[in-house]
């Protein structure tokens, strides 16, 4: 995308269950409901929140989401989580969920999302917080050994162009490492 200039208002509750075909092997199932208003270029967002105008704003919010991929055994559940948008900044105020049974709070904000948007070469910025009483993350490493050892050494990151701030605050992690 160029510059673009968008004119729109979003009102939408999206069943997952519909929009993600059932596998096998992937199941996701859940509510996500938004309301966003965008008015005006993407390059401008961020000048006008400094002059404390908004033209992109609203909010999105998660309910019971859940995706299952058994065959890498991750089982990732969202009880209710929301964010905002405002302007240039698109911040989850509040994840509620858990990663295989282990629960965890999550919180944060993308700060260039017109930039990453309308640059080809640009980064999404962002810095979360992430807060567990215990993760165990063995199921993550040895697939992800598995793989390299099935001579797989596909980039397995979920995103690539992100930068990404994550302060971890927690009691346990469990690994193979020890």
């Amino acid at each position: 995308l160029n510059d673009p200039v968008i004119h729109s208002h979003l009102i939408a509750s999206l069943d997952l269950s519909h929009l993600i075909p059932q596998t096998d092997n992937i199941t996701a199932e859940g509510t996500v409901e938004a309301n966003l208003y965008i008015d005006g270029k993407i390059s401008e967002l961020k000048d006008l929140h400094s002059k404390g105008e908004k033209k992109a704003m609203g909010s999105v919010n998660v309910q019971n989401l859940r995706l299952l991929i058994k065959d890498q055994g991750y089982d990732l559940n969202f009880v209710n989580g929301s964010g905002i948008l405002d302007n240039h900044l698109l911040e989850v105020t509040r994840f509620v969920g858990a990663f295989n049974e282990s629960a965890f709070h999550f919180q944060g904000k993308f700060e260039n999302l017109d930039e990453y948007i309308i640059e080809k070469e640009k980064d999404l910025d962002g810095k979360f917080v992430l807060n567990f009483d215990y993760l165990d993350l063995r199921k993550l490493y040895s697939q992800n050994n598995q793989r390299t050892q099935q001579g797989n050494t596909k980039n397995i990151l979920l995103y690539d162009g992100m930068s990404l701030d994550f302060e971890i605050q927690g009691k346990s992690i469990i690994t193979d490492f020890g």
